[in-house]
């Protein structure tokens, strides 16, 4: 998985181990989860065997049952029988495994553009718990040579469902980025995008207060029972527009700071552009002439001796700002088909994709942060 998946992966830790005690409750979910996953065809009875197997207890601290009939988890009746149960599984895997080739497999080995199909919509309409569910399989299913796979494991065992979801999202978005599949959202369409979804959610989360009397008409129940019911579906209504608040802060505050990352990266993108004849690497260049002629000696005539301190200033102003070359100039590399993509190469066509070319390094590419501003200039060097 590439860096930034691996930055998300590092964020969404961090939050769901700072949720405090509520980390047992989405722990002992994870385990019910997991049970039903491994064995959707048992019985209920059966289910709390493995789940206290799993977690080696004789005593469960929930109870399993009221578990799987929580409407607000999952949807009505999702788990309401084995039959039920055997499709969801069948579901939630075949979803995680579409997410697991979709990031990792290469294009030779997999259709993208049909996987991103499949996966984008992965966020949206959902019970709460499929999200949490999703994540898990994923997280198992990519190999253990993966960097961080232990450390999503974790995450998806401790996480929240709005946290699965989120990190599910952003895993899928990435790697459409990355892939050229989609164009990154600006901070602006991302903030507009956040508070649309947390409009949404209010709004059914009141449709679904209201319909909380029509449900408990369903099946004869005692008064008492009923104000439990209805308090139980308040709680968790207000629990999941509490956390989709926080995440729609947390993100409002992430965008403010990448915002203005993206004006410094627009600048320099500028002004390394052809149009305004390369700026950045006319400076890199003209600094290095001016070293070279230092080191043979060479004396700079007075008149233009100003020129050296203006090239060593404006070369400090960038390094100030963050941005720093890729590559260095005159630096031979050897470089397949597949890595020529990291480059702006010059040169004879590709007759096989492990073919070798030996190419020298023209103009040293820039990076701000982690981000890509320019790629490096190469030419292939004919022996």
């Amino acid at each position: 998985m590439g860096y930034q998946i691996n930055q998300l992966i590092q964020k969404y830790h961090h939050k769901a181990n700072s949720q405090g005690e509520a980390r047992i409750k989405y722990a002992n979910s994870t385990e019910v989860i997991r049970a039903v996953l491994s064995t959707p065809h048992h019985s209920t009875t059966q289910l709390v065997a493995q789940v206290k197997k799993n977690m080696g207890v004789s005593e469960l601290p929930f109870r399993v049952n009221l578990w799987l009939e929580d409407h607000q988890l999952h949807g009505r009746n999702r788990f309401d029988g084995q039959e039920k149960r055997l499709e969801w599984a069948e579901i939630v895997t075949q979803t995680a495994q579409d997410l697991r080739d979709f990031v990792l497999k290469n294009p030779e080995e997999c259709d993208h553009k049909a996987l991103y199909e499949k996966v984008k919509h992965i966020e949206k309409e959902r019970p709460r718990v499929e999200h949490k569910a999703i994540l898990i399989v994923f997280s198992t299913e990519i190999p253990d040579t993966v960097i961080n796979k232990s450390l999503l494991e974790k995450t998806a065992r401790l996480a929240n469902f709005n946290q699965a979801k989120g990190l599910l999202q952003e895993i899928v978005e990435s790697s459409a980025i990355e892939k050229g599949l989609i164009k990154k959202k600006s901070a602006h369409e991302r903030v507009i995008g956040g508070i649309a979804g947390t409009r949404s959610l209010i709004q059914s989360l009141t449709r679904e207060i209201e319909t909380i009397d029509d449900d408990s008409t369903a099946k004869p129940v005692s008064e008492q029972q009923r104000i439990v019911q209805e308090n139980d579906d308040l709680r968790a209504a207000a629990e999941i527009a509490q956390h989709q608040l926080e995440a729609l802060q947390e993100e409002i505050e992430h965008i403010r700071d990448e915002a203005k990352q993206e004006t410094v990266i627009t600048f320099f993108q500028e002004m390394n552009s052809g149009q305004h004849s390369n700026l950045l690497d006319q400076f890199l260049k003209a600094e290095l002439l001016v070293r070279q002629l230092k080191q043979q000696g060479i004396e700079i005539p007075q008149e233009i001796e100003l020129i050296p301190s203006l090239i060593r200033m404006f070369t400090r102003f960038v390094k100030m700002q963050g941005i720093r070359p890729k590559t260095v100039v005159g630096e031979r590399k050897v470089i397949t088909l597949n890595e020529s993509d990291e480059y702006e190469y010059t040169g004879s066509s590709w007759e096989d994709p492990d073919e070798h070319k030996t190419v020298e390094i023209q103009s040293a590419g820039w990076i701000y942060a982690d981000t890509l501003i320019s790629k490096p200039r190469v030419k292939e060097v004919k022996s």
